[in-house]
């Protein structure tokens, strides 16, 4: 009797990082020319060993770390390439993590995996400069979709695609109101919160922070803040 799919991936996983070592092993891809580098940083107990899977087979160089603090200890000796949190790195870690790496002079783009986060901490990290932040267990391709964003912004160096004129003009679109709605909703306050700051029901800032996103055009919170960026205007608290 054939075991499914998903069993075998699990023990090919298992396997795979058993005949590695533990802390910074390369994995060198098919392609004899890799897209670029890739940094996993995940410990030995994550939720989601497909991820590594996936990972191992992308067309980069592949370099595992079992926590923030071995890849701070080698990161001087590295070259330029994307860093995955994986789901079972602490997010505050990768929070301080950023800042340390604020000081290397090559460029490392992070990507949050995480099982839980608030919205504090998502938006900490995107205003730090996370490329992306995805709940586990992560869609591969919307790890594939990260990464790849990520390698662009090493190779290029230009500015986002969506250029501040676009965001300001979309931000100009909304009303007062929303504006201050999504002024918050980029600095982290919950709903509740928000109600009781603006004197107005939960279901009231349900609907301006709805309007927010339709007229943004924003696909999800990490969006919405990378926009708040690009925006000229100077929101206030």
């Amino acid at each position: 009797m054939n075991q499914p799919a998903e069993a075998d991936n699990l023990i090919l996983s298992v396997i795979r990082g058993i005949v590695m070592e533990s802390r910074g092993t390369a994995v060198n891809q098919t392609s004899a020319r890799p897209s670029g580098h890739v940094y996993f940083i995940d410990d030995k107990l994550s939720s989601q060993p497909s991820l590594a899977f996936r990972l191992e087979r992308l067309d980069y160089v592949l370099t595992r770390f079992e926590s923030t603090q071995a890849f701070l200890f080698s990161s001087n000796e590295l070259v330029s390439g994307v860093i995955v949190l994986g789901p079972g790195i602490d997010v505050n870690d990768g929070l301080e993590l950023q800042k340390q790496l604020l000081t290397r002079i090559n460029s490392f783009p992070i990507i949050f995996t995480a099982t839980r986060a608030s919205t504090r901490q998502v938006v900490s990290a995107m205003k730090a400069g996370a490329v992306d932040f995805l709940r586990a267990p992560v869609l591969l391709d919307d790890i594939d979709q990260a990464i790849s964003a990520a390698t662009k912004r090493i190779h290029r160096h230009v500015k986002p695609l969506l250029s501040i004129e676009a965001c300001q003009a979309r931000y100009d679109c909304l009303t007062p109101r929303e504006q201050q709605v999504m002024n918050h909703v980029v600095n982290g306050l919950s709903n509740k919160h928000m109600a009781s700051k603006l004197s107005l029901s939960a279901r009231t800032v349900e609907v301006h922070r709805s309007n927010v996103m339709k007229k943004m055009q924003a696909r999800s919170l990490p969006e919405l803040v990378r926009m708040a960026g690009f925006c000229d205007h100077e929101l206030d608290d």
